[in-house]
């Protein structure tokens, strides 16, 4: 099978893993049968394969819709990005619905680093203004290439 990321990038993204602190838990909801979830798997594979840090843990969408719904995930093919401390997940929201290619890929790299850091590296003003925000609020982001 022929790989999706070339050796060229392979390099360019182990380089930036060295900067990885925690472990980063990859939980990945497949459609069985769809093209795209066996893309998005080997994708994640081939990412894994560039830390020990890094680890993907693979459910069906249908036959895990509970563990789906306990991380809010409504779309398959999806994964959710978690940090891994011991047997705990902690799960800081972030989702990625379909195949993460072309500018979502950096994006991908991007909220692995976050993770695994634990920081947002939002600025002190940015995070003081969302402290101040007393209701629930939904964010979705949407990246469609053109």
């Amino acid at each position: 099978m022929e790989t999706l990321i070339n050796e060229q990038i392979a390099q360019q993204v182990k380089e930036v893993f060295k900067e990885l602190e925690h472990p980063v838990e990859i939980i990945l909801f497949t459609l069985q049968g769809h093209q795209s979830s066996e893309y998005i798997q080997q994708l994640l594979d081939e990412i894994c394969a560039l830390s020990d840090l890094l680890h993907l843990d693979i459910h069906d969408f249908d036959g895990d819709r509970e563990l789906a719904a306990k991380y809010h995930l409504d779309k398959a093919p999806g994964f959710v990005l978690a940090g891994r401390d011991g047997t705990d997940i902690l799960d800081f929201g972030i989702r990625f619905a379909g195949l993460p290619a072309q500018f979502e890929f950096s994006s991908l790299i991007y909220g692995i680093m976050t993770v695994s850091k634990r920081d947002s590296m939002l600025k002190p003003e940015t995070r003081k203004s969302l402290a101040e925000i007393k209701n629930l609020i939904h964010l979705m982001v949407f990246v469609t290439p053109t």
